[in-house]
């Protein structure tokens, strides 16, 4: 098992990990200050926060496994009264993430509390080029919904397991590799590496550092593990990106907003920072 060394960080970690016989690439990720961050300038009750946990989790480690120097966006939207979900992290590997919810949530399966509507997945390179993907809210868990794209999208088998507390936020991502990427591999590597990861207990991927979920569950495999990389939140706000957009709207609505109200205030959903301009 080579690449794996005991002085990898115990969180805001992410390994990127190859089973090159088995043909399936994966991703590991623990959060500790980064998801405390994101979750600091807000009040989330604990069924919003987890469900928020498992989206900055998958983003992350989806993040992890495309190639792009930009941005990889998950969103659930329904009308449900948990109607909103969205989850950001960058090939800087910085995240951030918000939720919106009515007061008469009650906890329940994914689908139940977020309602009808759909999940988008969006990858954004900064320029022109923008990919959207998008599936219907169907499945008891957030990772259920990712999966059903990837098999019917990407048409990759994918497994994702995803947990959160107050504590931390984890990920663990398999995914088959694409024929292109394929030589002579065992037939039988996929059932075998997802029946290993089975064996990891929920409450294990939150409480064990990575690379030690890695040792226990392949240490018997052929797995090369990359670099670890540090995960740290990041809102990306600031005055002069909100300027930014005002300037956008045009001198003459800008003026006409401040000799409304006398100034124009801002807020940002993900960090809550109150901006103000004259």
């Amino acid at each position: 098992m080579s690449g794996l060394n005991q002085s990898i960080d115990e969180h805001d970690v992410l390994l990127r990990f190859l089973l090159p016989e088995a043909g399936v690439r994966g991703a590991i990720v623990r959060l500790k200050d980064a998801w405390h961050e994101a979750l600091s300038s807000h009040s989330y009750p604990d069924i919003v926060a987890e469900v928020l946990g498992h989206a900055i989790g998958a983003a992350s480690v989806l993040s992890a496994l495309v190639k792009l120097e930009g941005s990889l966006i998950i969103q659930a939207q329904g009308d449900g009264d948990l109607h909103t979900v969205v989850s950001h992290a960058t090939s800087n590997r910085t995240i951030r993430g918000l939720a919106r919810y009515r007061p008469s949530l009650q906890a329940g399966s994914f689908e139940r509390m977020c309602g009808e509507g759909k999940l988008v997945i969006t990858i954004d390179s900064g320029n022109s080029e923008r990919y959207q993907g998008v599936v219907l809210l169907e499945g008891p868990q957030l990772a259920n919904v990712l999966e059903g794209y990837f098999s019917q999208s990407e048409q990759l088998r994918t497994r994702l397991w995803l947990q959160a507390d107050g504590e931390y936020a984890s990920a663990l991502l398999l995914q088959e590799l694409g024929d292109s990427d394929r030589d002579d591999l065992d037939e039988d590597g996929w059932t075998r590496t997802v029946h290993l990861a089975e064996t990891l207990h929920a409450s294990e991927l939150i409480e064990i550092p990575p690379a030690e979920i890695l040792y226990r569950l392949f240490n018997e495999e052929d797995v090369s593990i990359y670099s670890p990389e540090s995960i740290r939140f990041s809102c990306g706000c600031s005055t002069e990106r909100i300027a930014s957009v005002l300037r956008s709207l045009g001198e003459q609505e800008v003026r006409d907003i401040i000799e409304e109200k006398g100034l124009i205030e801002a807020d940002c959903e993900f960090c809550n920072r109150h901006y103000e301009f004259s």
